[in-house]
């Protein structure tokens, strides 16, 4: 497993899940994802401008998945005003799609929908771009006709297109007729005209019948049946859904007027469509491209579905590290909490001695004090004994003198 890169927020992700969970390590659908901290500044920059939630689908559109989708938009705790919603899918079930929608409408009805195209997006795909706000075309997206895909006979993996029993019948009534009228009046020239016109159209439609009834006999009405009714559903939930992105007379031809299912509407053709067609923002294609290498989910539809609450996921993100910097700073606590008892104790083993000390030193210096006053007191004593011999000294002399002038008077 690669290290993360500098810098950026390490989280699990369970494949083919919206849910994130740190605690399912072992588990081996379980797998790194990186997300770099410029990728989260573009996203937070792209919904904060644009007050927006961001989807993603991808994969065939059922009813599960469907179900899945609407999960997705009621689990949010808090709706922005718009939603944005990256849809790559070949198509599928119209009722699903139809379902989805109005899911986006109920709950973003005060703001705009946006439609983001980096991929194909076909069928119920389009369906669901007739009742968007605004549609967004990246280099790579195309949309397609809205012709109902249904289950080949006797096949379980296969679809065909609703027009193509439809087009088929038309393609053999134009022939028939054609070749009808040919015959009719291949006749009547070749007979220089002695056979009369309805004996002509009698033989012409003998012969036509003849040539096709095997191939109009491989026609079976419960199918067509299907085929018109899975036609008129396209065009019933097209009416209901359309917005007034839509141009007058668009959702007609975009029901009947294609030769084939994956015929590319791409953003020139689009705008024959739509008023109105943008480019992806320069957000809109970093965020495609971190999906994309995220997990495929933009260009390329999944044979198993998939729906990504991308909102939700980077801010599962902020969450993680808003509870790994609490939990680090429970850790700071605790640790400074356990070195606390650790530091006294030493403060406490410490005290006793340096008390001792300071005894000792006081002591010291109290005798040092105490032998400098005695050394005083002595040199004192011994300055005052030789201060007494100078006295009596001094003394003696002057009694000398006065008794040396007293002998002096009486001889005179």
């Amino acid at each position: 497993m690669l290290p993360p890169p500098s810098g950026g927020v390490k989280i699990w992700k369970h494949c083919r899940k919206s849910g994130y969970d740190s605690q399912a390590r072992d588990q081996s659908e379980v797998c790194w994802v990186y997300a770099m901290p410029s990728i989260r500044e573009i996203f937070e920059r792209y919904t904060a401008t644009q007050e927006t939630d961001l989807f993603c689908f991808n994969g065939r559109i059922q009813p599960w998945s469907a179900r899945e989708f609407v999960d997705a938009v009621l689990a949010r705790d808090r709706h922005s005003k718009n939603a944005a919603l990256f849809m790559c899918t070949y198509g599928g079930d119209p009722h699903s799609a139809f379902r989805m929608v109005r899911c986006l409408k109920k709950h973003y009805s005060g703001g705009k929908i946006r439609l983001l195209i980096d991929g194909p997006c076909k069928s119920a795909g389009a369906l669901i771009a007739l009742g968007v706000d605004e549609i967004a075309f990246g280099p790579r997206g195309e949309l397609g006709p809205l012709d109902t895909q249904l289950t080949k006979q006797d096949e379980i993996f296969f679809m065909s297109s609703g027009l193509d029993i439809l087009q088929a019948l038309s393609v053999v009534t134009s022939n028939a007729f054609e070749n009808c009228f040919d015959n009719m009046m291949e006749l009547i020239k070749r007979s220089g005209g002695s056979i009369s016109t309805k004996t002509a159209a009698e033989i012409a439609s003998s012969v036509t019948a003849g040539v096709f009834q095997p191939i109009t006999a491989q026609i079976d009405p419960l199918r067509m049946g299907e085929a018109q009714r899975s036609m008129r559903i396209a065009r019933e939930y097209g009416e209901r859904l359309k917005s007034k992105l839509l141009k007058s007379g668009a959702l007609e031809r975009l029901v009947q007027d294609y030769p084939s299912h994956g015929f590319v509407i791409d953003k020139e053709e689009a705008l024959q469509y739509f008023s109105k067609v943008d480019d992806l923002t320069p957000d809109e294609t970093s965020l495609a491209e971190f999906l994309e290498d995220f997990d495929e989910y933009v260009r390329w539809p999944k044979d198993n579905p998939e729906v990504f609450d991308v909102s939700t996921f980077f801010e599962r993100i902020r969450k993680a590290e808003e509870k790994r910097a609490v939990d680090a700073a429970k850790a700071a606590a605790a640790q400074a909490a356990k070195a606390a008892p650790t530091q006294a104790t030493a403060a406490a083993e410490n005290a006793p001695k340096t008390g001792t000390e300071n005894v000792v030193s006081i002591t010291d210096q109290t005798g040092s004090d105490s032998k400098e006053g005695i050394d005083n007191g002595d040199s004192a004593k011994d300055d005052g004994r030789s201060s007494s011999a100078q006295a009596i000294e001094s003394t003696g002399s002057g009694a000398d003198l006065a008794v040396a002038a007293g002998n002096g008077n009486r001889k005179a």
